[in-house]
């Protein structure tokens, strides 16, 4: 009975311990943490995710407004942040990703919510799983489970660069659900592109050996198959010709993929973007209302 007792209390203070680590970080959203069912529990907008070996906890942030379409949207990767500590990461507070989907809800007058990826912004796991099937099938679980709790039926799908990949890979998942996706910068086709940036080095390299990541990460392009048939959705390819980090030709393959396959409703369009990369589409906002 001690022994219980102890057990007990042990886990009175493990929880006690988690609320309390939150309040005095200063609301800042921990990276790379571990998975823990617990400390899920204790934060606010989670979704422990505990389906076919998955277990994560999965962060995201929703607006007051209570529609039957919802508006998901999806980060792109973010290499540079995920090195910087938490205090130092743009708009890393609960407060902050708060504010981004309250004034993105009140623009278009429906129910808005930001999904962080695995390991940023609160959701557990590693970020160096980006683009793996297991962050692909976490995130289309946690949509189930947000679904659940909040009752919606529909989904806008919004992502830019890795986070268009995610849009993407949601649609070869076979979901039922998604009316339309606004998919700008994306990265599809892994393979050419990542042997066009080995060979931008100008270092040699063994072209006979492939990147452990190719070997790793899931590829929406390979996988269109997969796609919910459903002749009233709308798929936009957004992007720009002069892209440097995405090459806008293999957007368009994607595209054209999708259109071979009888998803009819599917555009590309090119859009002003910011220099030098040109990546960062200007007004996507303008392109999110097409949905509607």
């Amino acid at each position: 009975m001690a022994y219980n007792n102890q057990s007990f209390l042990n886990r009175v203070l493990f929880i006690i311990f988690f609320i309390f680590s939150f309040h005095v970080k200063a609301d800042y959203l921990l990276w790379e943490s571990e998975s823990n069912e617990i400390a899920c529990d204790v934060q606010s907008s989670t979704v422990w995710v505990d389906q076919d070996g998955i277990k994560n906890c999965v962060q995201y942030f929703i607006s007051n407004k209570n529609t039957n379409t919802a508006i998901i949207q999806f980060y792109g990767d973010r290499d540079i942040s995920a090195k910087k500590n938490i205090n130092e990461i743009k708009n890393n507070t609960y407060h902050d990703q708060l504010n981004i989907v309250k004034n993105k809800s009140d623009v278009f007058n429906m129910t808005y919510i930001v999904i962080a990826r695995l390991g940023t912004y609160g959701s557990s796991g590693s970020y160096k799983n980006k683009r793996e099937l297991i962050e692909f099938e976490t995130i289309s679980y946690a949509i189930d489970e947000i679904k659940n709790k909040y009752e919606f039926e529909n989904i806008v799908l919004v992502g830019h660069s890795g986070g268009a990949t995610v849009g993407a890979a949601l649609l070869t998942l076979g979901r039922e659900d998604i009316q339309c996706a606004v998919l700008s910068s994306g990265t599809y086709n892994y393979m050419p592109r990542e042997v066009n940036r080995i060979m931008s080095r100008q270092k040699d390299y063994d072209f006979s050996k492939i990147p452990t990541t190719m070997r790793e990460r899931y590829d929406p392009i390979f996988h269109t198959e997969n796609i919910y048939y459903d002749e009233n959705r709308k798929v936009f390819i957004v992007g720009n010709e002069k892209d440097k980090n995405t090459p806008f030709n293999l957007q368009v393959s994607f595209a054209w993929k999708l259109i071979s396959e009888g998803h009819n409703n599917t555009y590309v369009i090119t859009a002003d973007a910011e220099p030098p990369t040109y990546h960062n589409i200007f007004n996507i906002n303008k392109y999110i209302s097409l949905c509607f």
